[in-house]
C-alpha cells in the first residue's frame, strides 16, 4: 500500500486528479444523504416486524442476506431507522468502489493514468452509481466484492510465494461469496474474471468453493421453499414483463444521466477504444459487453437498472479511447467533460440544488427536458424526493380517530410513515377515511378515482392534500 500511494503521489497530476474526483464524488454522495424519503425497494431493507424471527425475514427476501445485514447492524448501533444513517454504509461502499475501480484498472489491468483516471471519472459521474449510492440496497455491495474478486485473483496468480497465494485466492474466493450472499449480479463477474486471466481450473474452484459456502444461506431458503415462493415467481414476472409495463434502456440511461454529453462520450470513445485494441482483447470486452447486453436487453423484457452491468467494459474503453487521442485533446477533453458532467449531476443529486428533476421538468445547464415517463417500468432510486411525509404522519397521529387511509404513493412507503394505520386499496363501496394526494409521487401511473365530493379537504400544503371522508 505505501509503494502504491508513492507512485500515485509521484504523478502529482494523477494525484491531483484522484482528489478532484474524490471531492466531488463526496459530495454526490454524501450531502444531504437522509433528505429523501425511502423509496419502496429501500423499505423492504428493514426489519420493522419484530414479531417475526430474523432467520424468516431473511429466508422471505428475493436476494441475499447482506444488504439486510447490513441494514438491521446499522439499526442497532443507530436505534432508529434515521434515513441518513441508514443509508450511509451504502454511500461509503459507493464512495470506496470509485478507488477499487481505479486500483483494477490501474494496477490490475495495468492501463496508464490517461486511462485509470478517465474510465474513474466516468463510473463516480455516472448517475445511476450515484443514485445507487445514496440508497439502502445492494447495488454497490456486490461490486465492491466484485472488484475485489478480480484484483485478489490477479494478485494470487502474480504471486510466486505458496502462503501469500494461498491468503490472495482465499480473499478472491471470500469476496466473491459475499458478492454471491449480497447479490445473483456478481456472477457478471465471471467475465472479466474468465476473459482476462484465463485460470479455468482455479475459477472453478473458487466458483465451487463460494458456491458451497453460500448454500448455507441458499440451502435452506430452497428447502423450505421461500426461494420458490418468493424469488421464482419475481424472477419469472421480470423476464416475461408479467404485471409490468415495458422497460426502454436508452430512457434509464438518460434518466440517470440527463446530460447527453456524458452518454455521446461514453459511446463515441468506447466504439474508438473498441476500435484500437487489439484482437484479443477486442474478443475479452466483447464478450463483457455483448454477452450482459443481450440478455438483459433482449431476453428479459423488464430489465430495469440492472442494465448497468454492461456499462463497466465501455467505461474502461472510453479511458482506452481518450488515452489514444492527442495530449492536447485528451486533457481538454477530460478537465471539461468532468468539471460539466459533475455541476450537471450535483444540480440533479444535491437536494439544496435541485429544481425538481425527474419529477418536474428541467433545462438546467443542458439537462434535457426529459421527467419520469409513466410509459416505461423504471425503477426511480436515489433522486431527490421529500413529500413531508414527517408531517403528514404527525397531522395523521393528532387525528381522534384513523380507521383506513387511502393514498396515490407508493404502499410500502405510506404504509411506513404512517406505520400503525390502515392502509386500505381504492374500493368505491368502501373508500378509506382519509385520502392522501401526494404531488409527484413515486407511484407516478398511480391514479386513485377518488370523489372529491366526498370528502372534505383538511389540510395541503406544496407536496400534499389530505381529505377526510364526509359524514
Amino acid at each position: 500500500m505505501k509503494k502504491l500511494l508513492e507512485k500515485i503521489y509521484q504523478n502529482k497530476y494523477e494525484f491531483i486528479a484522484l482528489l478532484a474526483i474524490g471531492i466531488v464524488s463526496l459530495c454526490l454522495r454524501f450531502v444531504d444523504l437522509g433528505y429523501h424519503h425511502y423509496y419502496g425497494d429501500e423499505v423492504k431493507t428493514l426489519f420493522l416486524r419484530k414479531d417475526q424471527s430474523a432467520f424468516d425475514f431473511l429466508m422471505e427476501q428475493r436476494k441475499g442476506p447482506i444488504q439486510f445485514l447490513i441494514v438491521w447492524f446499522t439499526e442497532k448501533i443507530s436505534g432508529g431507522f434515521d434515513e441518513s444513517v441508514i443509508r450511509l454504509p451504502f454511500a461509503i461502499f459507493g464512495f470506496i468502489l470509485i478507488y477499487i475501480f481505479y486500483y483494477f484498472v490501474r494496477f490490475t489491468l495495468k492501463y496508464n493514468s490517461t486511462v485509470s483516471l478517465f474510465s474513474t471519472a466516468l463510473i463516480s459521474l455516472n448517475g445511476i452509481y450515484i443514485a445507487f449510492s445514496r440508497t439502502a440496497q445492494y447495488q454497490m455491495v456486490f461490486m465492491v466484492f466484485g472488484f475485489l474478486t478480480l484484483i485478489f485473483f490477479k494478485r494470487f496468480i502474480d504471486e510466486k510465494e505458496k502462503f501469500k497465494r494461498i491468503i490472495f485466492f482465499s480473499l478472491s474466493t471470500l469476496f466473491f461469496t459475499l458478492g454471491l450472499l449480497t447479490h445473483y449480479d456478481i456472477l457478471f463477474f465471471l467475465f472479466p474474471l474468465v476473459l482476462f486471466f484465463k485460470e479455468y481450473k482455479k475459477t472453478l474452484l473458487l466458483l465451487f468453493l463460494s458456491f458451497s459456502i453460500s448454500f448455507i444461506f441458499y440451502g435452506p431458503q430452497i428447502y423450505l421453499g421461500f426461494f420458490s415462493e418468493n424469488t421464482a415467481g419475481y424472477l419469472s414476472k421480470r423476464i416475461v414483463g408479467k404485471e409490468y409495463l415495458p422497460s426502454y434502456t436508452p430512457y434509464t440511461f438518460l434518466l440517470y444521466n440527463p446530460l447527453y454529453l456524458y452518454l455521446i462520450l461514453l459511446f463515441v470513445l468506447s466504439s474508438y477504444g473498441f476500435w484500437i485494441i487489439d484482437s484479443k482483447q477486442r474478443f475479452i470486452y466483447g464478450i463483457w459487453f455483448f454477452v450482459p447486453f443481450l440478455l438483459l436487453d433482449f431476453f428479459v423484457l423488464v430489465p430495469g437498472t440492472h442494465v448497468h452491468n454492461y456499462l463497466i467494459p465501455l467505461i474502461i474503453l472510453s479511458g482506452i479511447g481518450l488515452s489514444n487521442l492527442r495530449k492536447n485533446w485528451q486533457v481538454t477533453l477530460g478537465v471539461l467533460t468532468f468539471i460539466i458532467v459533475s455541476i450537471t449531476q450535483l444540480y440533479v443529486f444535491v437536494p439544496s440544488l435541485n429544481s425538481g428533476y425527474p419529477f418536474l421538468d428541467s433545462s438546467l445547464l443542458g439537462i434535457s427536458q426529459l421527467k419520469i415517463n409513466k410509459g416505461y417500468s423504471t425503477p426511480i432510486y436515489g433522486f431527490v424526493y421529500n413529500r413531508s411525509w414527517k408531517e403528514i404522519a404527525e397531522f395523521m397521529r393528532n387525528q381522534k380517530r384513523v380507521p383506513s387511509f387511502m393514498t396515490n404513493e407508493n404502499k410500502v412507503v405510506a404504509e411506513y410513515y404512517l406505520f400503525g394505520y390502515s392502509y386500505t386499496d381504492w374500493d368505491p363501496e368502501k373508500p378509506g377515511e382519509y385520502y392522501i394526494q401526494v404531488n409527484n409521487s413515486q407511484e407516478i401511473d398511480k391514479i386513485i378515482p377518488v370523489d372529491i365530493l366526498k370528502y372534505e379537504l383538511i389540510k395541503q400544503s406544496q407536496d400534499y392534500q389530505i381529505y377526510k371522508l364526509k359524514r
